[in-house]
């Protein structure tokens, strides 16, 4: 009896699921098609019928990161959809410590300048989604120069964290990033007021 279309769509989701957690985790280099085969529970042989080499399951388990990583978050932050919250909760030691899904934009930022133009262009697409989000969340009167802005100390505040051994330190770096960019939000509204 064939497999059904959705064990084959069920499948294929274990691969990318797995490989997202994995790859966040480890960096591309540190994982393997047989770990991530094993990690979802699958046989090596399966990975070929979905996917045509690591680098593809890479390009594609990014964006799944992303959007689990998203999710998460707004679990995380308790459904709330103040941007200073957001901040918060993105630039916490709960995220930098893998306490919550790993967004792939921080978590990745070294592999990703190491990859094919594929993978490249994922990662490209998602700092678009996330700057976009981020002057969504950030009111009407955010500029894309100052989402692009608000997005990279984010992004490079988390990543500097995660990389730093003083953990007194990596909190300070974290918290710098909040405070900057709370004092930014109160400067705009008085100069809009």
């Amino acid at each position: 009896m064939p497999w059904s279309p959705n064990h084959k769509l069920a499948t294929r989701e274990r691969l990318l699921t797995s490989a997202a957690k994995l790859f966040t985790n480890f960096g591309y280099d540190n994982v393997g098609i047989d770990e991530i085969t094993s990690d979802a529970g699958l046989t090596r042989g399966v990975f070929y019928r979905y996917f045509s080499s690591k680098s593809e399951l890479y390009a594609e388990s990014i964006l799944q990161a992303g959007q689990f990583s998203a999710n998460q978050m707004k679990n995380a932050c308790s459904g709330e959809d103040n941007f200073q919250e957001q901040i918060k909760c993105y630039l916490s030691s709960a995220h930098r410590d893998g306490e919550q899904a790993h967004c792939p934009l921080a978590f990745l930022i070294t592999d990703i300048a190491h990859r094919n133009s594929e993978v490249r262009q994922t990662y490209t697409q998602m700092f678009e989604k996330f700057v976009e989000k981020t002057r969504s969340h950030g009111g009407s009167k955010m500029s894309r120069e100052r989402a692009i802005q608000h997005s990279v100390m984010m992004i490079g505040g988390l990543a500097l964290s995660r990389a730093l051994s003083d953990e007194a330190l990596s909190d300070e770096v974290l918290q710098s990033c909040i405070e900057s960019m709370r004092e930014e939000a109160i400067q705009d509204s008085e100069f809009v007021a």
